[in-house]
C-alpha cells in the first residue's frame, strides 16, 4: 500500500481546491448527518462548543480560538438502555469510563486545530498521560482520548465532561463538527483523473470522506488499545449500535480589527508611563534567569487601533504544573497606579496547567496609542534543583515555558463594542534556573532554617584546602567556612519559598548567574584576588495578601545587581561589607578557634539577638509577626548547638 509522506499529505489538505465529483449517491454526507436519539446504547457522547471562559456559544469570529468540549454519559441504568443479562460480564451500574477514545470530522475551510495543543482532562477524570491529538490530514483528528485512572465505586449517573480541546474558526459559514468511533479512517481519493501515487485523502465539501477500517487495518490499531470501555464491563465498546454520537453545527463571524498582544515575563512588576497610568510605550524585556525560588510576573499587554479602546476580554496562561504553581492575578485592586482593569479568575486547573482570565474596565481611553497593562498572574517555581558545587561552580537547569495560548478582547469603537482577536507576540519564556545555595539541606522543607544553619556549623573553621567537600559552605569565596559565612546565611534565615523575602546573594553568585565576571574561588592560604563577599539581593513587590485557593503570598521575588545592608554578626575581623579583612597573620584566629568561639556565643546571650541579626539584614525583608515567633522558636534550638563549644 501507497503511503503519502507528511509533507505531502499537508500540501494535499492545504492547497488542494478538493475535487468535487458526483460521490452522492456513495457518500454519507457529514454536514447533514441526522444522528438518532440515544435508546440502545451503552453510552452517548455530545459535543458543545465554548468561548475561553467556558461559555457554550453558537458563534464564534474568524481568527477566534474556542473550545470544543467531549461530554459523555454511562448510560447504564437509563430507561431504554441495555438490560444486563446472566451471560453479560459487566455491572449494572453507571461508574463511568475506564477510556475514551474517538474520532472528529470538521469542515477543513471553517475550522482547523490549534497545532501541538493537548487534550484537556476533564474535571471528574484523572489520567497519567494525555495526548495531542494526530491532525495529519486537515478536517479529521484522530486518537482523541486517554485512559482514565480514576477508577474508583463512584457511580456517575449523569453526562460529565470527558476532555477539550482548542479549535480555530477561519472561513465565514455554518460548518459541522461529527465525532465518530476510532475504528474509521479517511477513504483515499480514486479520481481516475489523477495518477495512484498523487492521490490523497478524500473530501466532499470540505468534509473528509470516511470509511469503516479493513481487517487488516484492524489489527494493527488493536495493538494500540485506544478504545472506548467502560468501568465494570470486560468488552469493549466499537460499534454505533453500542455508542451514541451527536455532533453540533457552528457558525463562524466575518473578523473585525486586531488587537496586538504582548506578553512579558518578569519577576518585578513593570511601571506604567508617568503621563498615562495604565499604558506603557514599549513592553520591557524578558526576565531569562531566576533561581529555583522565584516568582513570575506573567504581564499580558494590549494596543488596538487609533480611535478604539479595549474595554474587556479573556486570557489564558498555560505553564507546567509539575514545575509551576499558580499564586494569584493582580489587576487594578491590588496595583490601581499600573493597572486599570478588573481581572477574573475564570478557572485555574492546576491539573493541566491553565489559567483562565478575564478581564474589564469602565475606562474608555486605554489600549488606543500605547499598549494597555491588562493584568498580572503570578506563578512560582516548585524547581528543585541539587546542589553540587564540588567543582566549585554551580550549574543552572533549563525550565519548561509559561505561555500566553489564547487571548481575545472587546473593543469599543464610538461607544459601538465588538469581540476582536489578537496577534499574540513573544508568548512563550523558558528560564534559566540556578539553585538557591544556602539551602544546604537540598530541598525538601525549601525555606532557610535550623537545617540549614546547623549544616553550616558543623563546617565552621574549615579550610577548603583540607576538607574541599566544605566549598558549599564557603559563601564569600576566601577559601575557608567562617564568621563571614555565616553571616551571609543570618541574612537568608527564614526565607522561604513561598515567601516575598529576597534573597541576599554574594556578588560572586550574581556575577556567576548572569556572566558578568569571574567566580573563581580560593583555598585558605591562597590569594583570593579582589574581594567578592558584596552581597546582593533579590527584589520584592507586589500585593500582600492571600489569593483564594492559595497559601502564597502574592509578591515578585527577582534577582537584581543591587547591594543590600549587609547585618554583621559581631568579629574583630569583618568589614561593613561582610567582606572577610583578615590579613595572613590574622587568618588563624578566623578558623574559629575556642576564643572566637567565646566571644560569638557571648555576644548572642539570647535568641532576640539572633532574630534582630536576621531582621536587620536588609531593608527590604519583610517579617511578620508569625515569622517572628517562628523564628525564635528556632533559635532555641540553634543556640543549643553552641552549649559547647567542641560542637563546632
Amino acid at each position: 500500500m501507497h503511503i503519502m509522506n507528511t509533507d505531502r499529505l499537508r500540501s494535499f489538505r492545504r492547497k488542494s481546491a478538493g475535487r468535487q465529483w458526483n460521490r452522492q449517491a456513495r457518500v454519507e454526507m457529514l454536514e447533514t448527518r441526522q444522528l438518532l436519539a440515544a435508546d440502545a446504547q451503552f453510552a452517548s457522547v455530545r459535543l458543545v462548543a465554548t468561548d475561553l471562559n467556558g461559555n457554550q456559544v453558537n458563534e464564534v469570529a474568524q481568527g477566534e480560538t474556542f473550545l470544543i468540549k467531549v461530554l459523555v454519559e454511562d448510560r447504564r441504568g437509563d430507561a431504554g438502555a441495555p438490560t444486563p443479562t446472566t451471560e453479560d460480564n459487566f455491572t449494572p451500574l453507571p461508574r463511568g469510563f475506564a477510556s475514551f477514545f474517538m474520532n472528529l470530522a470538521y469542515n477543513r475551510d471553517g475550522f482547523d486545530f490549534k497545532e501541538g495543543s493537548a487534550l484537556m482532562v476533564g474535571p471528574t477524570v484523572t489520567t497519567f498521560d494525555t495526548f495531542v491529538p494526530d491532525d495529519t490530514i486537515d478536517g479529521y483528528l484522530t486518537h482523541i482520548g486517554f485512559v482514565n485512572t480514576r477508577v474508583t465505586s463512584q457511580t456517575f449517573p449523569n453526562e460529565i465532561e470527558y476532555m477539550s480541546f482548542r479549535m480555530v474558526a477561519e472561513a465565514t459559514g455554518t460548518y459541522g463538527f461529527t465525532p465518530e468511533l476510532n475504528t474509521r479512517v479517511v477513504a483515499t481519493d480514486d479520481d481516475p483523473n489523477i495518477a495512484p501515487e498523487d492521490r490523497g485523502p478524500e473530501f466532499l465539501n470540505g468534509y473528509p470522506v470516511t470509511r469503516e477500517m479493513t481487517n487488516n487495518e484492524r489489527v494493527l490499531f488493536e495493538d494500540k488499545a485506544e478504545y472506548i470501555s467502560l468501568i465494570g464491563r470486560d468488552d469493549i465498546l466499537d460499534t454505533t449500535a453500542e455508542v451514541y454520537f451527536q455532533g453540533l453545527n457552528l457558525t463562524v463571524t466575518a473578523a473585525t480589527p486586531e488587537v496586538d498582544f504582548e506578553v512579558r515575563f518578569v519577576t518585578t512588576p513593570s511601571q506604567t508611563l508617568p503621563t498615562s497610568r495604565g499604558e506603557i510605550d514599549t513592553p520591557v524585556s524578558n526576565t531569562e534567569i531566576i533561581d529555583e525560588w522565584s516568582h513570575v510576573y506573567v504581564e499580558l499587554y494590549a494596543q488596538a487601533e487609533v480611535g478604539t479602546s479595549i474595554t474587556g476580554g479573556v486570557y489564558q496562561i498555560a505553564y507546567d504544573p509539575t514545575e509551576f504553581a499558580y499564586v494569584g492575578v493582580i489587576d487594578t485592586s491590588d496595583d490601581v497606579t499600573n493597572v486599570k482593569y478588573t481581572n477574573t479568575i475564570t478557572t485555574v486547573d492546576s491539573t493541566n496547567g491553565l489559567i483562565t482570565v478575564s478581564f474589564n474596565t469602565l475606562r474608555s481611553d486605554l489600549g488606543d496609542d500605547n499598549f494597555a497593562l491588562l493584568g498580572r498572574v503570578q506563578l512560582r517555581s516548585l524547581i528543585e534543583i541539587d546542589i553540587d558545587d564540588s567543582q566549585g561552580n554551580y550549574q543552572p537547569v533549563t525550565s519548561s515555558s509559561i505561555s500566553l495560548v489564547d487571548a481575545n478582547a472587546t473593543i469599543s469603537t464610538q461607544g459601538v463594542k465588538s469581540i476582536v482577536v489578537g496577534n499574540l507576540n513573544d508568548a512563550s519564556q523558558n528560564f534559566e534556573v540556578w539553585p538557591v545555595i544556602f539551602d544546604l539541606g537540598d530541598g525538601g522543607d525549601r525555606k532557610i532554617g535550623v537545617i540549614d544553619f546547623s549544616q553550616l556549623v558543623q563546617q565552621m573553621g574549615r579550610p577548603l584546602n583540607e576538607y574541599p567537600d566544605a566549598v558549599t559552605f564557603d559563601f564569600n569565596r576566601d577559601g575557608k567556612v567562617g564568621v563571614a559565612d555565616l553571616n551571609i546565611l543570618v541574612q537568608n534565615f527564614g526565607v522561604k519559598a513561598t515567601d516575598p523575602s529576597p534573597r541576599n546573594y554574594p556578588t560572586w553568585y550574581t556575577d556567576l548567574m548572569f556572566g558578568t565576571s569571574s567566580s573563581s574561588f580560593a583555598f585558605e592560604g591562597e590569594s583570593t584576588g579582589s574581594e567578592q563577599t558584596t552581597s546582593t539581593s533579590s527584589t520584592t513587590s507586589g500585593k500582600q495578601s492571600n489569593t483564594s485557593g492559595s497559601s502564597d503570598s502574592v509578591s515578585g521575588s527577582g534577582i537584581s545587581s543591587s547591594k543590600s545592608n549587609t547585618f554583621l554578626i559581631p568579629s574583630a575581623s569583618t568589614s561593613s561589607s561582610g567582606s572577610s579583612t583578615t590579613t595572613p597573620s590574622e587568618e588563624g584566629s578566623e578558623t574559629m578557634n575556642p576564643d572566637s568561639t567565646d566571644q560569638i556565643v557571648s555576644d548572642w546571650n539570647d535568641q532576640s539577638d539572633v532574630i534582630i541579626a536576621a531582621s536587620s539584614s536588609g531593608s527590604d525583608t519583610t517579617v511578620g509577626e508569625e515569622d517572628d515567633s517562628s523564628f525564635a522558636n528556632d533559635t532555641d534550638t540553634i543556640l543549643a548547638l553552641w552549649d559547647d563549644e567542641t560542637d563546632l
